[in-house]
């Protein structure tokens, strides 16, 4: 019997939760957006609670941002209702899929000339719509609303027949493509795959490929692409 030694490179995102740390108040931040000549703001970041991406309702989403900040000294900043960034699936009565596109579901299908977009925590992600749908941002959004930031942590030399076991845990529910369109079949909803974003990524943030987690069952590694698994989301 041959044993097969395989090398499996993973990355292990561990979050630390610090109550409101670095993040700007919401006169602060309008000052960094006047100081860098913008006329106007967004404040975007991801959540620090998850679910899954199995819901067709947009509102579902929305009010899953809102229950997530309800409480917390970041909602008591005053930046309003946030929009998730997601994009969604529903099924018609003669069997075609009916898409919804993040860019229109969020308020940035125009240009969004003059607005800056940044984190919680004043890092510039996008100077426009436009830029902020081209492809790539110019910081990658892995803080939440209490400050807690990504951490990273590679894990190498995993054997076929270890007993050691990792979780792959970057991925951010989005359904949308880098351009802010519904992943055609891969968008949020009644689906049993869902394309996702890494939060570490100024390039794939919004489109990581289809979600999936990686663990260890039975001696074997297993990777579960279901949408019904639990994960953060971007809110705007």
């Amino acid at each position: 019997m041959k044993r097969f030694i395989f090398t499996i490179v993973a990355v292990l995102c561990t979050v630390c939760n610090q109550a409101h740390a670095g993040i700007l108040t919401k006169a602060e931040m309008e000052q960094l957006a006047t100081d860098a000549g913008f006329s106007k703001y967004r404040v975007v970041f991801r959540t620090s609670g998850s679910r899954s991406g199995k819901s067709e309702f947009y509102s579902s989403y929305n009010s899953f941002i809102a229950t997530d900040l309800s409480g917390t000294s970041f909602d008591d900043i005053g930046y309003g209702a946030f929009s998730a960034i997601v994009s969604t699936q529903t099924y018609a009565e003669d069997g075609s899929i009916e898409y919804s596109h993040a860019r229109d579901l969020t308020g940035t299908r125009s240009s969004g000339e003059g607005t800056g977009i940044y984190t919680p925590d004043g890092r510039l992600v996008a100077s426009s719509y436009d830029d902020l749908w081209d492809g790539q941002i110019d910081n990658a959004i892995d803080i939440d609303q209490f400050g807690g930031r990504s951490t990273t942590v590679t894990v190498t030399n995993r054997s076929w027949f270890s007993t050691s076991s990792f979780t792959f845990e970057r991925q951010v529910w989005t359904g949308t493509t880098s351009y802010g369109e519904a992943f055609l079949n891969r968008a949020l909803g009644d689906t049993s795959r869902a394309r996702a974003g890494d939060v570490g990524s100024t390039t794939n943030w919004i489109d990581n490929g289809d979600g999936f987690k990686v663990y260890r069952a039975n001696s074997m590694w297993t990777y579960d692409y279901s949408a019904s698994q639990s994960w953060h989301l971007y809110a705007i």
